[in-house]
C-alpha cells in the first residue's frame, strides 16, 4: 500500500494504454492498479493519433488511476535509446521513457508490450508486464468472466498480440482457441 492507495504503481506504454482503450477496459485497470503512470512520450503518442485516439484522450483526463510523469532523468532515457540496434529517431521513446520512470520513481513494474521495452526492463530488474496479462489478472480476479471476444477486439483494431499466447490463456480458463482461420477473416 502506498499513499493510502491499495494496489501496485505502474508505468504504462503506448501499445498497453491503447490496446486496453479500444476494448473499453482501460478503466477496468482501477481494479489492478492504484495508480499508473503515463510517461510525456506515451501522451504524445497518443495524442499524435489524432481523431482515432481521441477516446484515449479523453481516458488519460478522466481517469484518477493515470498520473502524468513530466519528470524523468533524461540521460536514463537517452541511455537505453543509444543501446538499440536500430535508432530511428522518436521511435521507443515510450517504452524507454516508462522503463526509466518506473525505476526512478520507485514503480512496482513497467506495462510494455515492446520487446525491446521488456528486456530493458528486464536489465534493470524491473517487473514488467504485457497488454494480456492485464487481461488475464482481471480474469483470474473475477473482473471479467471471459477473454475471447476480448481478444478478437483486439485483433480486429490491429492491436498485435501473440495469437500462441492469447491461445494459451484462453485455454488456461476453458475458452475456445482463436484458430488460425478466424484470425484471417478478422482482419
Amino acid at each position: 500500500m502506498r499513499n493510502g492507495l491499495t494496489g501496485p504503481i505502474a508505468t504504462i506504454d503506448t501499445s498497453v494504454f491503447l490496446s486496453l482503450q479500444c476494448t473499453g477496459m482501460i478503466g477496468n485497470a482501477s481494479v489492478l492498479f492504484s495508480r499508473l503512470l503515463v510517461p510525456v512520450a506515451v501522451r504524445d503518442e497518443i495524442e499524435a493519433g489524432g481523431e482515432r485516439n481521441a477516446a484515449a484522450v479523453q481516458a488519460l483526463a478522466d481517469y484518477a488511476l493515470f498520473e502524468a510523469c513530466d519528470g524523468y532523468d533524461s540521460a536514463s532515457v537517452e541511455f537505453l535509446l543509444q543501446q538499440r540496434a536500430q535508432q530511428a529517431v522518436g521511435r521507443d521513446q515510450g517504452e524507454a521513457e516508462a522503463v526509466a520512470q518506473a525505476a526512478q520513481r520507485a514503480a512496482d513494474m513497467v506495462l510494455v508490450d515492446d520487446a525491446l521495452g521488456r528486456e530493458w526492463a528486464k536489465a534493470m530488474s524491473l517487473s514488467c508486464h504485457g497488454t494480456l496479462w492485464v487481461y488475464e489478472q482481471l480474469r483470474t480476479n473475477g473482473y471479467v468472466h471471459e477473454l475471447r471476444s476480448y481478444f478478437i477486439e483486439l485483433i480486429r483494431n490491429r492491436r498485435r498480440q501473440p495469437l500462441s499466447l492469447m491461445n494459451e490463456i484462453l485455454a488456461r480458463f476453458d475458452e475456445p482457441e482463436i484458430a488460425a482461420d478466424e484470425l484471417r477473416s478478422l482482419g
